[in-house]
């Protein structure tokens, strides 16, 4: 199986516009068994690969307004919890139904018919169009928001889409060679599955477990800093003034900052060590 996308972009009329966008666009090309399930329309990529990765783990019956490969996104409505989101767009798409068959998927479209293929095939191929999105957002600026509500749903969006990525990968391996650091200023917002990152990325509480005891990481008093056990590599947010008023004035915002993210992570029932 074929699935990756082509001219990726985003739509403005000029770079301020285009960090705005919060979704990818480009084609979606799809082959299976020589049978081509996509067009060279342009499609919402960002989308598109949501629900592909939806599609790893639930049967995605065509026909319920959720195109596997849509028009578009024009609005991505977070769950409760913040963890996931839904994303409205309009009529037009490709869709498809994905079934789950033992260790099989059932791929069945009007232009193809049945076709039957490997689950472990079928995941290999998500996950690399999955990290065509992921390298994508991250070459270019962080998205800027129009409101919080826009802050909020690409947060969801950003917690859905590592969820399921890290799910399916089942990575475990770390290397505690190198760390990618961060400052608080990147967390775009926190949810019960993990913080997400300004630079498209996300510290998965879940994938971060080492043991039983649910230990995702390590705190640092002195310098308040966070490690998490991130693959493949930590990940390190060390908290500091903001502004020059912090820093001059109020020395202790960076340590509130620090302790409430602390309270938090408890309170979702996972824990760090101190260093």
């Amino acid at each position: 199986m074929e699935l990756f996308a082509e001219e990726l972009h985003f739509i403005g009329k000029n770079e301020k516009d285009k960090r705005t966008d919060l979704c990818i666009h480009g084609k979606v090309i799809c082959r299976v068994k020589g049978h081509s399930l996509s067009d060279d329309t342009e499609w919402c990529v960002s989308a598109s690969a949501y629900r592909f990765l939806e599609s790893l783990f639930y049967d995605h019956p065509a026909g319920m307004e959720e195109h596997l490969i849509p028009c578009c996104g024009h609005m991505m409505i977070p769950s409760e919890d913040g963890c996931s989101v839904k994303i409205i767009g309009c009529t037009n798409g490709i869709d498809f139904d994905i079934l789950h068959e033992g260790e099989m998927i059932r791929l069945r479209a009007e232009a193809s018919g049945d076709i039957l293929i490997p689950y472990q095939e079928y995941k290999k191929s998500v996950l690399s169009f999955a990290a065509q999105v992921i390298a994508f957002y991250r070459k270019n600026p962080p998205r800027r928001f129009e409101g919080a509500y826009e802050r909020e749903a690409f947060c969801a969006y950003i917690a859905g889409f590592f969820s399921l990525y890290h799910r399916a990968c089942s990575s475990s391996v770390i290397s505690f060679a190198d760390y990618e650091a961060y400052t608080d200023a990147s967390i775009l917002g926190i949810c019960k599955n993990g913080i997400a990152l300004e630079h498209f990325d996300f510290i998965d509480f879940a994938a971060c477990c080492r043991n039983t005891d649910k230990i995702i990481g390590e705190y640092n008093d002195d310098d308040l800093s966070i490690t998490f056990y991130t693959t493949p590599e930590p990940i390190m947010i060390r908290f500091l003034p903001k502004n020059i008023w912090e820093e001059h004035i109020a020395v202790d915002r960076p340590r509130e900052r620090f302790r409430s993210l602390l309270r938090k992570i408890k309170d979702f029932g996972y824990s760090l060590k101190k260093e």
